[in-house]
């Protein structure tokens, strides 16, 4: 991620970027270290017992009093909305345990890139990798959600190639060994992608899907690559060791978006 660029938002030059990228990867993995130590554990299954406690209660309480014969449809409607708040709430406690049970527990296995991203690839080369799945798919939809902060926005172009060599990142060696490269390209100029980057990875605590995506890329020794095309169109490039090629991949077709360069 060096070299002149075109960068869409001038006033942040490459070098935030890459130090912003970079920091954010420390900070995630110090964050992630302190979460998954003893204390830290033993801490958070009391909180989160007391808060599921409080929520049984809520739910419980609701209930019963739901039964009461002769209800005002007034109660009923305030007891039936404290058994929806305390159904959401529970809903997003139980969200936030399994995104950190994932990354803490991560199930490696081989798998195809071109299956995973079935539907989203355009012409996905067959391509093997070994990570973990469901931290991948996780990737893919956090990198997404940037590029594409409004559902009114096109969705962005996501391909998949096989790359000789990856170049150096971060703390990661230069390694010859060859990788799949999945690119997603941001369907136009957006002269505010860069400042919502830095945004993210600048916060006061990294939200949990990019605390998952930095703990997916240091245990697949993979790399992110921040990029944006001659025309102001940004991209990501996830990098990951590539482990085979299942078939042969199919030729590419579709217009060129023309040469990606990183800034």
């Amino acid at each position: 991620m060096t070299g002149n660029a075109s960068d869409p938002d001038a006033s942040l030059p490459a070098s935030d970027i890459d130090a912003a990228l970079a920091a954010a990867a420390r900070r995630a993995a110090a964050a992630l270290d302190q979460a998954w130590g003893p204390e830290a554990l033993g801490e958070a299954m009391r909180e989160t017992a007391h808060q599921f406690n409080n929520l049984l209660t809520v739910l419980q309480s609701s209930a019963e009093l739901l039964g009461m014969p002769n209800l005002p449809e007034e109660r009923r409607g305030r007891y039936l909305h404290a058994i929806q708040d305390a159904t959401d709430r529970a809903a997003r406690l139980v969200g936030a345990l399994q995104a950190l049970a994932r990354t803490a527990a991560p199930k490696r296995m081989t798998f195809d890139v071109a299956d995973r991203l079935a539907g989203l690839a355009k012409d996905p080369a067959s391509l093997a990798v070994s990570a973990d799945a469901a931290g991948f798919d996780a990737a893919i939809a956090t990198l997404v959600a940037i590029l594409r902060p409004s559902s009114a926005l096109p969705p962005p172009d996501i391909r998949v190639r096989l790359a000789e060599g990856r170049p150096a990142w971060h703390d990661l060696p230069r390694s010859e060994s060859p990788h799949v490269a999945v690119t997603l390209s941001g369907a136009a100029r957006d002269s505010a992608f860069a400042s919502r980057l830095l945004a993210v990875l600048d916060a006061a605590e990294l939200a949990p899907e990019w605390l998952q995506l930095f703990a997916f890329l240091a245990r697949s020794a993979g790399a992110l690559h921040v990029r944006v095309s001659d025309d102001g169109a940004p991209a990501f490039v996830l990098a990951l060791p590539a482990v085979g090629i299942l078939k042969a991949a199919s030729p590419p077709r579709g217009p060129d978006r023309g040469p990606v360069t990183p800034i």
